[in-house]
């Protein structure tokens, strides 16, 4: 039986048994689980190309990075408010209501994506100096934000249209396109960063394109990605078959309701974005003055981690579809099913590959950079990291969960208080008082990934998450609460 055949019994009622939701959980989260897994294998060595350039070109984008993070979590949080709509709507078989949401997304998400564009622009040379970063690395932080800010449009409308894909429950499709962007930004990024290279090979003299813009070479060579696998994507979504496909003897416009729902749910979720990606920002202000080796070990540890986290996404994004359209089709049961079988297979996955990490770290980091004082410190914290993976795979899928609900204010009001009332705090105690340096920045975040996977856990153990749904009528006439 195909994916879709699953996910048409899901919607029409039909019973499913326990193997058929485990092979539609495996078969929806293995397409995004490898593209996250390739996407960060293709960060990885991005990161080694710009690592061999030096460690003020790692330290310049590890300056900016979590900038980077909060501006395109609010692109994402907004596109999230209308995927869930979507997934809803699909979910109760009503594809004209998720056609007419695609094309409202695409108005409201380009013009926040052009906001960012312009905002960006206006405080890239300032930006790396607030943050706190040394002289030498000022010009090519401001240049490589300036960059990815001008290509936020684009980048937003790949992410748009691989999230309506996915919330119509093709993983599929979206897999294979950001497997290809990784692809294609290794090869834009090899060519934009190194200058052109003659190379002789059995005698004929080999000539390699290439533009040496160093670390401004770095965001072009995205940014060009981007461009190319998103117009693939928008081709995919608009394809003929495509159920969000929009059509011409169906008249769309901006509808208030809409709009308004998907601001309620987008603005908590912009909420916890905000919060988490500023609390990095004052994480890279209490690194900074740590120094360019903190910077730059600190920059390695994130990317390499990254590679246990990400399929974790991949494993929240099948949950969030999964629970969405449940909920779409009336099955509240069904729903929370769900919702056990992926917390428990993306804590299992994310665990294991934290035990892997601790192992194989020096080697990881050691193709990154061949400076022996960053290598040192980036395999000091990634120890650390790597014992609390599964608590945070725990709240990675625990809010896809909770977003398939729309249950998202409180799951950010968590955020705030963990990453604020613990992290921040801890960090700055480790640091300033007790003087452990990068090593105390990373203790503060593993202990609190693990209290915050532990209070989402107890969350989705509770069922409040499903409160705004208590009241559903299934295919068979009955209310349940």
């Amino acid at each position: 039986m195909t994916t879709e055949e699953h996910l048409v019994r899901l919607r029409n009622g039909q019973p499913m048994t326990l193997s058929e939701k485990l092979n539609l959980v495996a078969r929806l989260s293995l397409p995004s689980m490898m593209a996250q897994v390739s996407t960060i294998v293709m960060e990885y060595i991005d990161s080694g190309m710009v690592g061999h350039l030096g460690r003020d070109a790692t330290a310049s984008i590890g300056l900016v990075m979590t900038s980077l993070w909060l501006v395109g979590g609010l692109c994402t949080s907004f596109i999230s408010g209308f995927t869930i709509q979507t997934a809803l709507a699909i979910g109760g078989k009503d594809n004209r209501r998720a056609r007419s949401l695609t094309f409202q997304s695409f108005f409201l998400v380009m013009a926040i994506a052009l906001v960012i564009c312009g905002v960006g622009a206006l405080v890239h040379r300032s930006l790396p100096i607030w943050l706190g970063g040394r002289p030498s690395l000022v010009k090519d932080a401001g240049g490589y934000f300036l960059i990815f800010c001008l290509f936020m449009p684009v980048m937003a409308l790949r992410q748009l249209c691989n999230s309506q894909l996915t919330a119509s429950g093709n993983m599929k499709i979206p897999g294979i396109l950001n497997t290809i962007v990784c692809f294609l930004d290794v090869i834009f990024n090899y060519v934009c960063i190194y200058p052109g290279k003659s190379l002789v090979l059995a005698g004929h003299v080999l000539t390699l394109p290439g533009l040496g813009l160093g670390v401004r070479g770095a965001a072009l060579g995205s940014g060009c990605s981007e461009v190319v696998v998103g117009a693939f994507s928008l081709y995919f979504l608009m394809r003929k078959g495509s159920p969000l496909r929009l059509r011409r003897d169906e008249h769309y416009r901006l509808i208030r309701k809409d709009i308004v729902r998907a601001v309620k749910i987008s603005l908590p979720m912009m909420f916890e974005r905000l919060v988490m990606n500023a609390a990095q920002v004052v994480y890279t202000m209490i690194i900074s003055p740590l120094g360019n080796v903190a910077l730059a070990a600190n920059s390695f540890a994130i990317t390499t981690e990254s590679l246990c986290y990400m399929p974790g996404y991949g494993i929240s994004e099948a949950a969030s579809t999964l629970v969405g359209q449940s909920i779409g089709a009336g099955r509240k049961k069904t729903a929370v099913s769900f919702g056990r079988i992926t917390l428990t297979y993306g804590m299992l996955v994310q665990g294991g590959l934290g035990i892997v990490m601790f192992f194989v770290s020096p080697w990881m980091i050691g193709i990154l950079s061949p400076d022996r004082s960053v290598i040192a410190q980036a395999v000091e914290v990634l120890h650390i990291e790597a014992l609390i993976e599964a608590f945070y795979g725990a709240q990675i899928v625990c809010s896809g969960i909770f977003r398939g609900a729309e249950d998202t204010f409180v799951p950010s009001l968590m955020n705030f208080f963990s990453v604020w009332a613990v992290r921040i705090p801890l960090a700055l105690l480790l640091t300033k008082v007790f003087g452990l340096g990068l090593l105390g920045v990373w203790i503060a975040m593993a202990t609190e990934l693990f209290f915050r996977g532990t209070i989402f856990i107890v969350r989705f153990i509770t069922g409040r998450w499903m409160r705004r749904h208590e009241r559903w009528t299934d295919h068979s006439g009955s209310v349940s609460i």
